[in-house]
């Protein structure tokens, strides 16, 4: 029996050398229904670009990201 799909969000900020770290660390629970969103914010380094590749690479279904930036919020 399948049980509920659990969604964990993950704020991302500045967390390049951590963020693949955290991703596996999730996708290696012995819980097999998750999903991730990664929410990166303005990060200085190269977040963003990290958080696209992991969603890439993963299957569709189990990571999303979003992408906010300081111009959408001073809209």
């Amino acid at each position: 029996m399948k049980g509920p799909d659990v969604t964990i969000a993950v704020p991302v900020f500045n967390d390049e050398q951590w963020l693949g770290k955290t991703v596996g660390s999730i996708l290696g629970q012995s819980y097999q229904h998750l999903k991730i969103v990664l929410a990166v914010d303005v990060s200085a380094d190269n977040s963003a670009d990290l958080t696209k590749h992991l969603a890439a690479k993963s299957s569709a279904s189990d990571i999303l990201f979003a992408i906010s930036t300081k111009a959408f919020w001073e809209t």
